[in-house]
C-alpha cells in the first residue's frame, strides 16, 4: 500500500477543483514553455548549421514558405473566381 489518493478516489466537486487548477496552471505555462521551445529550435539552428551556411538554410525554408503560399492563395482565388462565375450564370 503507498498510502495515496487516486483522482478516481475522490468525489467530483474535488476531481472539478483539480482539473481547473491543472489547466489554470498549463496555460499559465504555455508562453514560457513555447519560448523555450522557440531557444531551443534556434540553438539547434544554429549549432548544426554555422555560418553561411545558415543562411543559406533559412533562405531555403524562406523560399519553400512562399512557394507554398503562392499555391495556396492561387488555389484558393481560382476556387474564388469559378464560384462567383457559377453564381452569374
Amino acid at each position: 500500500m503507498t498510502n495515496e489518493i487516486g483522482l478516481h478516489d475522490c468525489t467530483p466537486a474535488i476531481i472539478g477543483l483539480y482539473s481547473i487548477g491543472y489547466d489554470h496552471g498549463r496555460q499559465s505555462m504555455l508562453p514560457e514553455l513555447e519560448r523555450a521551445q522557440d531557444d531551443r529550435d534556434a540553438l539547434y539552428e544554429r549549432c548544426y548549421n554555422p555560418g553561411s551556411k545558415l543562411a543559406d538554410v533559412r533562405l531555403r525554408r524562406m523560399r519553400a514558405a512562399a512557394e507554398e503560399y503562392w499555391a495556396e492563395f492561387v488555389a484558393q482565388a481560382a476556387a474564388e473566381q469559378a464560384a462567383t462565375e457559377g453564381r452569374d450564370e
